[in-house]
């Protein structure tokens, strides 16, 4: 009778995790779905807020961290003060560090962390030469832990797009990180479902411009 007790205390505890997850999951995508989606800065600002209460109380699950400053890093590009831009985006880096501490996947936190800086040429493009090696050697240092990473090849790609050609860059430059981006897409599923997933659309709309 006892262990029948134990059983059937572990499976509802079970039962308990399971149904918890599905609802973090479900909160954390109907989130970025508002703001993928958002029709105007208001209601960015409304999701990443959203965003930052999961973040709060999820403390352990990198994920959150991880979105909550990838909502940052697009909000930023929505605001019209430098002042709100820069705020954000320190914010986002605050973020990226709690998702290290969470054990989060450091070719992704690499990766995001190096959409930071290229965030950051737009809020200052006074240091765009500075911010973009940041991103460059961050990104570097992602491929390096994962050479399949979608969203790494795709930021690599903008960055060599964006870099003068008498600097090495250049659109032609840019076009095997496009390529291999998309192939990675295709190949390197996410995980589990908040898993980071975005990148793909831009990656195959830029190639598609060539």
């Amino acid at each position: 009778m006892k262990t029948i007790t134990i059983i059937t205390c572990l499976f509802f505890s079970l039962m308990t995790m399971k149904n918890a997850k599905a609802d973090l999951d479900a909160a954390l995508l109907g989130a970025l779905d508002e703001l993928h989606t958002a029709g105007s800065t208001e209601v960015a600002r409304t999701a990443v807020n959203q965003l930052e209460r999961i973040a709060m109380a999820e403390p352990d699950v990198w994920q959150v961290h991880y979105h909550y400053a990838y909502g940052m890093v697009l909000l930023s590009f929505r605001e019209s003060e430098t002042r709100m831009k820069v705020q954000l985006l320190d914010r986002a880096e605050a973020s990226v560090e709690q998702a290290y501490t969470a054990k989060g996947d450091s070719s992704e936190l690499l990766t995001l962390h190096a959409f930071i800086f290229q965030a950051r040429i737009n809020a200052d493009g006074s240091q765009a030469m500075e911010y973009s090696m940041q991103a460059n050697n961050l990104l570097s240092k992602a491929l390096e832990k994962n050479a399949n990473n979608p969203r790494a090849l795709f930021l690599m790609g903008q960055n060599l797009f964006y870099t003068p050609e008498a600097f090495g860059g250049g659109k032609e430059r840019a076009l095997p990180m496009f390529e291999k981006s998309v192939a990675a897409f295709e190949n390197n599923k996410p995980q589990s479902a908040i898993d980071p997933f975005w990148g793909q659309q831009a990656a195959e709309s830029i190639l598609d411009q060539y």
